[in-house]
């Protein structure tokens, strides 16, 4: 296999957990293991529905991993009685993302003010502060969406290869030598 292309850009899409991965909302890692959802739909919040969180490293590169992850708990961010319009929602990883985090560092008292600012609009503070660039919260392309099934079937693809032997008690020894549970005695 090629070495990879360089990576420019992880995207991370919140999608169905079914055969056709529908991409529900665009979000960002705010640490490896800590995905934040701005203003989620309403899909998301629902408690029997499940999703991937799904990581998109660009340019899509089989040699660049697309992860898919479970989220363990979901806490979802309202204002006042405003139910039909959540702010955020923060998603707990099952298991950390290798990737680090995918939004710039902020202070809570500027995107306090922001949000005040902004009736609650995440995506605007964030971009507004520099933390998120414009235009992440349209979230990854239908060209990048449609590509994933071939990029992920790529990169489950195992790669084989053939060992010969004389007879059958090579092949004892020789899976000795790969299993160090293996006394060679």
């Amino acid at each position: 296999m090629p070495d990879p292309v360089p990576l420019t850009e992880v995207l991370i899409s919140v999608q169905e957990s079914s055969p056709e991965h529908r991409h529900l909302a665009p979000a960002v890692l705010g640490d490896n293991d800590l995905v934040l959802v701005p203003s989620p739909p309403r899909e998301l919040l629902d408690p029997d529905r499940a999703f991937d969180v799904v990581t998109i490293p660009l340019p899509l590169d089989p040699g660049q991993l697309v992860e898919r992850l479970r989220a363990k708990c979901a806490n979802v961010m309202w204002v006042g009685e405003r139910r039909d319009r959540p702010v955020a929602a923060m998603l707990k990883l099952d298991q950390p993302s290798r990737y680090s985090r995918t939004m710039g560092p902020f202070e809570g008292a500027a995107l306090a003010a922001e949000l005040a600012r902004n009736e609650g609009d995440l995506w605007s503070a964030l971009e507004r502060l520099g933390t998120v660039r414009r235009g992440l919260r349209e979230g990854p392309s239908a060209e990048v969406l449609g590509a994933l099934p071939d990029v992920e079937r790529a990169q489950r693809r195992v790669t084989y290869r053939d060992h010969e032997y004389p007879d059958a008690a090579e092949i004892g020894w020789s899976i000795c030598r790969w299993l160090c549970i293996c006394q060679p005695a």
